[in-house]
């Protein structure tokens, strides 16, 4: 997939019906976020591409945003896979932004 078909998907879920949006508000839903790493997982990029800014914007800020709003959410069970969904995507985002 390429970055601007997987801009306009991340872009719905940070809308309030969205993982991102829901998430805000206390709700977690696990299937939810194994899309969102689906989805990341899907993004191909060749190492001379070009990355879109619009979907860098929307990616470089989901393990932040997840980190601030663990406590938000009640069962112990989410949060562990909420961590461990954060860690996934975080290891995605060293792959397709890459590491200093």
């Amino acid at each position: 997939m390429n970055t601007k078909d997987a801009s306009k998907l991340i872009e719905k879920e940070w809308e309030l019906s969205g993982f991102f949006g829901r998430l805000r508000g206390g709700v977690f839903d696990n299937d939810r976020l194994n899309k969102l790493i689906q989805l990341l997982e899907d993004v191909e990029l060749d190492l001379n591409d070009k990355i879109d800014r619009r979907f860098v914007s929307l990616i470089w800020y989901i393990p932040l945003f997840i980190g601030w709003q663990i406590e938000r959410i009640e069962d112990e069970k989410e949060i562990d896979l909420l961590k461990k969904g954060r860690n996934k995507i975080e290891g995605l985002l060293e792959e397709i932004l890459g590491i200093p």
